[in-house]
């Protein structure tokens, strides 16, 4: 059993200056990205399925100009989890309703509250998890006025793991990359 998830690494091309030490603070483990599906568990013999979907939903998907241009501007709190979320972005709207109906047998997710968070996307970009509630009012203190951040995505990534971990996410092996 694998546990599966497509994303897309995120390129800030302007951010607040603070953006960097904060996260080093509240939420290193993974490099800046959007989930367009959700952690779900699949079977070692289904992988190349999986990835045989894909390539050919990548091949007629096209994507203007080679990459995806997104603007985070909304602070968003959740529980123990600190996100600015995008604003209103149709291509990614479209990408993500694309690969989630591309990959609707696959439907065993790895918590069951994830199938909601898939159903009601919502880009964003996390910058703290984990927190307990007094962290997350020290965290939330830190926040200045200025959050906004720009960012570029070119590519996909499906990521196959053993288990969720950033070290897991991050071996080459594990990662097929879909290119815009």
């Amino acid at each position: 059993m694998k546990i599966f998830a497509v994303y897309s690494n995120v390129k800030l091309t302007s951010g607040p200056s603070w953006l960097e030490s904060f996260r080093k603070k509240y939420d290193e483990s993974y490099e800046l990205h959007v989930t367009f599906k959700q952690p779900c568990f699949i079977e070692e013999d289904q992988v190349n399925d999986l990835k045989d979907k894909l390539s050919l939903f990548f091949k007629d998907h096209k994507v203007p100009n080679h990459e995806i241009l997104v603007l985070f501007d909304k602070l968003f709190v959740e529980e123990n989890l600190i996100m600015i979320r995008s604003s209103e972005n149709s291509e990614l709207d479209s990408l993500q309703k694309g690969i989630v109906n591309c990959l609707s047998d696959y439907k065993r997710y790895f918590e069951p509250e994830l199938e909601a968070y898939e159903m009601n996307f919502h880009p964003h970009l996390t910058i703290a998890r984990d927190l307990n509630k007094e962290q997350l009012s020290v965290a939330l203190k830190e926040i200045e006025d200025s959050f906004s951040c720009e960012g570029v995505i070119k590519d996909i990534t499906l990521s196959v793991v053993e288990k969720i971990t950033p070290e897991e996410a991050k071996i080459q092996k594990n990662q097929t990359l879909y290119k815009f």
